[in-house]
């Protein structure tokens, strides 16, 4: 069950991104942490983007085993 400190910890994370000197990487790393600890246990998670041409890229990981 997710507990409502980590969803406001979250919200608080995605208002930071309102100001001029946001950093995408850290924010992105943040949030598979964030999400890693949500899916509670050994979860590992990933996140890859897709561009115009369908090509994916990874953008960040919550640990070196993703």
């Amino acid at each position: 069950m997710i507990m409502p400190e980590q969803v406001a910890d979250i919200f608080v994370e995605v208002a930071d991104t309102l100001v001029d000197e946001f950093d995408l990487v850290d924010f992105l790393h943040n949030l598979t942490d964030h999400i890693a600890d949500v899916c509670q246990g050994n979860a590992t998670v990933g996140l890859m983007l897709v561009d115009h041409d369908e090509s994916l890229h990874y953008m960040a990981s919550s640990s070196d085993r993703a």
